[in-house]
C-alpha cells in the first residue's frame, strides 16, 4: 500500500469519528508534503487528490494555502517544543540528567516525523516571510531561555563556545540521521527508523554532545 493510499484510508477513518482527528490527518499530510516539495510545489488541489478527500476539504478547514502551511508548522512546532519542556520532569534532580532527557524527546520526535526539521532547514537557508514567522514564534522565544539554561549547566561560557553553533548543531546536526535517511542507509547499520537505529543514534548524539560540553576540551586544531 502507497503512503498516499494510507493517508488517504487514515482521513476516511478519521472522517467518520471528528473534525479534530480530521484536520489532525490533514496537517500530518501538508507537513510532508511541503518538506518534499518546499511551499511553491505544493499545490492544495493536488494534496486533496493525494489523500483522496474533496478539494474543498482543505479550503473548508483552513482557507488559504498559507494558511494551512502556518498551521502545520504550528502543529508541527509545538509538538517539538513540548519535548524541551523539562518542568515536569521533577523527580530527576540532576540538572543535566534533564537535559538529557529533553535531548532524548526531541530526537524520538524527529524519529517519528522529520519533515518538520526537511521544512525548516529549507525556509532557514533561503530566509523570507515563512522563516519570520517560524523564528519569531518558537525558534527565538525557545531558544533563548533554553540555551541560556543549557549554558547555566553545563558552564559552558567557560569554554567560549558559540552557542547559536551549539544550537544549529543539535537542531540540524543531530536531527541529520532522520531528515537525511535516505544517505544514512547509504553509510551502513540499522536503518535510521528502526528502534535499533533511532536508539543508537540517540546514545550517540547523546555521548558526544554531553562529553564535548562537560569533558575536558582537546586542543585546537592547527590552522596552517
Amino acid at each position: 500500500m502507497t503512503a498516499g493510499r494510507r493517508v488517504a484510508e487514515a482521513v476516511a477513518v478519521k472522517l467518520s469519528g471528528n473534525a479534530a482527528d480530521a484536520q489532525e490527518t490533514i496537517l500530518e499530510a501538508a507537513l510532508e508534503a511541503f518538506a518534499q516539495r518546499g511551499y511553491d510545489g505544493v499545490s492544495v488541489r493536488e494534496l486533496n487528490r493525494q489523500i483522496g478527500v474533496s478539494h474543498n476539504l482543505v479550503y473548508h478547514y483552513f482557507g488559504s494555502k498559507n494558511a494551512l502551511w502556518r498551521a502545520a508548522i504550528d502543529y508541527g512546532l509545538s509538538r517539538v517544543n513540548d519535548t524541551w519542556r523539562l518542568e515536569d520532569l521533577g523527580p530527576l534532580a540532576d540538572p543535566v540528567e534533564k537535559m538529557k532527557v529533553g535531548l532524548r524527546r526531541f530526537l524520538e520526535v524527529m524519529a517519528r516525523s522529520p519533515s518538520i526539521q526537511r521544512i525548516l532547514e529549507h525556509e532557514g537557508a533561503v530566509g523570507g516571510p515563512r522563516l519570520d514567522y517560524i523564528a519569531e514564534r518558537y525558534i527565538v522565544p525557545f531558544l533563548g531561555p533554553g540555551l541560556a539554561r543549557f549554558e547555566e549547566t553545563t558552564a559552558i561560557e567557560k569554554r567560549d563556545l558559540h552557542l547559536p553553533s551549539l544550537a544549529l548543531l543539535i537542531a540540524s546536526g543531530a536531527t541529520a540521521f532522520f531528515t537525511q535517511a535516505a544517505l544514512a542507509r547509504k553509510l551502513g547499520g540499522p536503518d535510521p527508523f528502526s528502534q535499533e537505529g533511532i536508539e543508537r543514534h540517540i546514545r550517540t548524539i547523546t555521548t558526544v554532545l554531553f562529553y564535548g560540553v562537560l569533558g575536558t576540551p582537546p586542543e585546537e586544531a592547527s590552522t596552517q
